[in-house]
């Protein structure tokens, strides 16, 4: 009997401890809108931009990966964008940026914002570091819901 006993309340810790990792896992709907794989046309250079945006940790953290074809800060050459951001209470994401240029081996920091288009599911990136430079418009390719 006391053996059924133990497996029971070992049961009951176990449920507690899952649900309470599951609440530790929901995202906000602001979050939710932005997971996924997002496309583009860079009107700076005309390059194909892809970025990807996760929550891989479940947190407040956001987490984008932005590719192009080409950059113009690297001279034309191969390079990979990488930030964090969190969501504001407007539901923008501004994010840290670090642009890594391959060939060169340099690097650049700088700041974006990723403002929804809700109605039309867009993301407008504006470089917040480059005020010269046009917004980006994103178009989403994958959701990761």
């Amino acid at each position: 009997m006391k053996f059924y006993i133990i497996i029971a309340i070992l049961s009951m810790v176990a449920v507690g401890q899952i649900g309470c990792d599951e609440s530790k896992g929901q995202s906000s709907e602001a979050d939710r809108f932005f997971l996924g794989l997002w496309e583009g046309i860079d009107p700076l250079d005309g390059s194909t931009v892809r970025v990807s945006i996760t929550n891989l940790d479940k947190d407040e953290k956001i987490e984008i990966a932005w590719t192009e074809s080409l950059f113009t800060l690297c001279e034309g050459a191969n390079g990979f964008i990488t930030s964090t951001g969190t969501v504001d209470e407007n539901g923008v994401i501004n994010a840290d940026e670090m642009l890594i240029c391959f060939d060169k081996e340099e690097t650049a920091e700088g700041q974006a914002s990723y403002t929804p288009v809700k109605d039309d599911g867009l993301i407008i990136v504006t470089p917040k570091s480059e005020p010269d430079f046009p917004p980006v418009i994103l178009h989403r390719v994958s959701s990761s819901m």
